[in-house]
């Protein structure tokens, strides 16, 4: 892979890589290498090539399919493999998350999830293959160092955080001063941080009436709000205004402005112009905020902060979209007609094999294309369970419900919003969860209703949905998921346990995004999982290998709580 294809694969990854510390300046350091290359995000252009390659008999593997690219000679294995057990019940199709690349799958997680919850004891006569979608943001030599020393250079740099976190302190504060007025003590802090950011942008709305553009605007509205979002003339006219107007949000874009980059030397980067704008950062975030569609304070100030980060029109929106389209695109070629995906359901169908599937985050897309390739077969697909799934309610509706033939075999393990708002990604850098960050950054403008199936926005009592503004913006009708969620409550379930509807649960590491992928966090979710696949009750569930049997998963157990 050559050095600019290389980096267009590296926007996404760089934003939100987990488990590892991130600042600004390995964002900068992306866009300055990615402008050198040229800015083109084309679809048409894979992560990697799709051509397949010659496998040698010695690394032919019986678990794992590159559903884009493998050889015909690993595809035929893996199918020999399958046909030959005569005892076989079924094959189980493993889709990871959009970080996950191959050898990562092969060498490190695929391991641990075959001595746990994929064991012989507990699949008992089904047999596992990991699919391979090329999702994962390859990393290249040619940036001169490795992501590990990218990433502690740029732990030096706290001004960003810094920002995000002044912003919330300021927010905080006057929204318990809100609270504390006479008659509005029964606002919870949602409401009163939103009564905070409408008072603010209604200070400085006066200019609206000078702007032959503006001036019908009805203030202290959804509608002036919106506005803000969707002109970056006017938010930088109001932000301006408010930087003119207090002192703290002055200190606050003085902050963001200022985060240096001086821990990057020239020779790890390709020369090239930065170009920071904070001027609609705090007005944007404010919008939000008064709309009710922000992730929490920091969150929504740090996505904000993102798509202001440019080189040359390109912002570090741009870069994420870029990846995550790649992932759908990839998605979508899993089971294209001739794939190697396609070719070994074909196989398994023939034989009549029934295919059970298991999604983490992002493999919920690939596994919604194939129910679609499987539409008129379902009863052959005869489980599928999503484990905290980063597919948009757009695509949900439009890949799963409209090839559904019943609902009674999917099964959805999903965080709280309370879950995804005390987790955190890149040490802490961005504090809320992975698919928060997928949703609010990489998925596109929220204002389009492109929300990923995550609790805020799976629910019609949202406050933003309540909105006649928001309702006249996307359409008043209920959305298809709220229907679908309420007629199959049972079968959805909050991770690590709890079932809707919408109870809370106490949140911790075990409920965050990056350890749910691990089975033995949740014994019983895993032997849910288990259930819904052999059919058995609970009780004659094989229970999966327990934290203290798997080999090498020490640092994993510590990681989420277990030690």
């Amino acid at each position: 892979m050559d050095v600019c294809s290389g980096i267009n694969s590296y926007g996404l990854a760089l934003l939100i890589y987990q488990g590892r510390e991130m600042k600004s300046p390995i964002i900068l350091m992306t866009l300055l290498s990615l402008a050198a290359c040229g800015s083109s995000t084309s679809q048409d252009d894979p992560i990697i090539d799709s051509t397949p390659v010659a496998t040698t008999p010695s690394k032919l593997d019986a678990h794992h399919l590159a559903c884009r690219r493998a050889s015909d000679e690993q595809l035929s294995f893996i199918s020999q493999k399958v046909t030959s057990h005569s005892d076989l019940k079924g094959v189980l199709f493993y889709f990871h998350g959009g970080l996950s690349g191959e050898d990562y799958m092969k060498d490190t997680l695929g391991p641990l999830l075959q001595e746990s919850i994929f064991s012989s004891e507990a699949l008992n006569g089904y047999y596992p293959i990991f699919i391979n979608y090329d999702a994962h943001p390859y990393k290249d030599g040619n940036l001169g160092k490795s992501f590990v020393e990218l990433l502690e250079e740029a732990a030096k740099d706290t001004a960003f955080n810094q920002a995000g976190l002044k912003f919330k302190s300021k927010m905080a504060a006057d929204a318990a001063q809100k609270k504390s007025q006479k008659g509005l003590d029964a606002l919870s802090s949602d409401e009163a941080a939103a009564e905070v950011a409408k008072s603010y942008l209604n200070q400085v709305s006066s200019n609206l009436k000078n702007n032959n553009k503006f001036n019908s605007i009805t203030v202290d509205s959804d509608e002036y709000y919106y506005a803000i979002l969707e002109d970056d003339f006017l938010a930088q006219k109001i932000n301006d205004d408010l930087v003119k107007l207090d002192q703290d949000f002055r200190e606050i874009e003085a902050e963001l402005a200022n985060s240096p980059i001086t821990s990057l030397k020239n020779k790890d980067i390709q020369k090239g112009v930065i170009g920071f704008s904070t001027s609609v950062v705090i007005a944007k975030s404010l919008a939000r905020i008064a709309l009710g569609t922000n992730h929490q304070i920091v969150p929504t100030f740090e996505e904000e902060a993102f798509r202001a980060y440019k080189i040359g029109g390109l912002s570090i929106q741009k870069v994420a979209t870029a990846h995550w389209n790649t992932v759908k695109k990839n998605s979508q070629e899993c089971f294209a007609d001739g794939s190697a995906g396609d070719r070994l359901v074909n196989t398994l169908l023939k034989a009549d094999i029934p295919i059970h599937t298991i999604s983490h985050s992002a493999g919920s897309i690939p596994t919604g294309h194939l129910l679609k390739k499987m539409k008129g077969k379902s009863e052959k697909l005869a489980s599928v369970n999503l484990i905290v799934p980063a597919i948009s309610q757009e695509g949900f509706s439009d890949i799963y419900l409209k090839n559904l033939a019943g609902a009674d075999n999917i099964y959805g393990y999903v965080l709280s919003r309370k879950q995804e708002e005390v987790d955190s990604i890149v040490w802490g850098i961005y504090p809320a969860s992975l698919l928060y960050a997928v949703s609010g950054v990489a998925e596109g403008a929220w204002h389009n209703d492109k929300m990923l199936m995550i609790e805020q926005h799976m629910r019609p009592t949202s406050r933003v949905y309540g909105s006649w503004f928001h309702k006249m913006f996307t359409g008043d009708k209920p959305k298809p998921v709220w229907k679908f969620l309420a007629d199959n409550s049972e079968n959805w379930y909050y991770y690590p346990s709890k079932q809707l509807p919408y109870s809370t649960d106490k949140p911790g590491k075990r409920s965050s995004h990056e350890c749910t992928k691990y089975p033995w966090v949740s014994p019983e979710v895993a032997t849910s999982i288990i259930k819904n696949i052999s059919g058995m009750t609970v009780e004659n569930v094989s229970q999966p290998n327990s934290p203290e049997t798997i080999k090498d998963a020490q640092s994993l157990n510590k990681k989420c709580g277990f030690i």
